[in-house]
């Protein structure tokens, strides 16, 4: 089943599979080939690991990545139509494979994420060019509100763990603010707090 080279379908879904830097590459390629086995078995896929020695791009990524390009079109004749849904059973099939390769890894969806990484659904028209990004997420429309509700409860936690007696709840709570780069703040109030009780 080759793919037309004035094809007006989604041929092929580009998805990129990363971890953080210090994470061991070869490992993330093996959870990623496991990953790809149990969820797109009746397709046709390629993939390739990029580290930073290996990447083509001229300024590459210090965190290992695999890119994994599923032909839309199963062996079967059914075709690949990723949702929402499928997105985060996804991300968590691929958790649970980093998991088997002995890394740690947790799963959660983009709101509940502190950081900008984001899964990436692309789709190909030909090998000449990239086509257009699909970025599912975005699509959500009370996405916003729903990111400031979660920093909400992130902020009543930090502030809790702060007031508290226990030495290891309020590093906890300087970890979180800075695990979450200033989007969470103690008040000051809670930051003399902090000085007066290691006095």
């Amino acid at each position: 089943m080759p793919i037309a080279p004035d094809s007006t379908m989604r041929d092929a879904f580009h998805l990129v599979l990363s971890m953080p830097t210090r994470t061991d590459p070869l490992s993330v390629q093996r959870a990623a080939r496991d990953f790809a086995k149990r969820e797109f078995s009746g397709f046709q896929y390629a993939m390739v690991l990029h580290t930073f020695e290996t990447d083509p791009d001229p300024h590459p990524p210090q965190h290992p990545h695999v890119h994994l390009t599923v032909k839309a079109a199963g062996l079967d004749g059914i075709r690949l139509n990723p949702r929402k849904a499928d997105l985060q059973r996804w991300r968590e099939g691929f958790g649970e494979a980093l998991r088997e390769h002995g890394i740690e890894a947790t799963t959660t969806s983009r709101i509940h994420r502190t950081t900008n990484e984001r899964w990436k659904v692309q789709h190909l028209h030909d090998q000449t060019t990239k086509g257009n990004l699909l970025d599912r997420q975005k699509r959500a429309a009370d996405t916003p509100g729903k990111q400031r509700e979660v920093m909400y409860h992130y902020e009543q936690v930090m502030r809790t763990l702060a007031r508290s007696d226990r030495r290891e709840d309020r590093q906890l709570a300087v970890d979180l603010v800075r695990y979450l780069g200033g989007r969470g703040r103690i008040p000051e109030t809670e930051k003399g707090r902090e000085k007066d009780r290691e006095r």
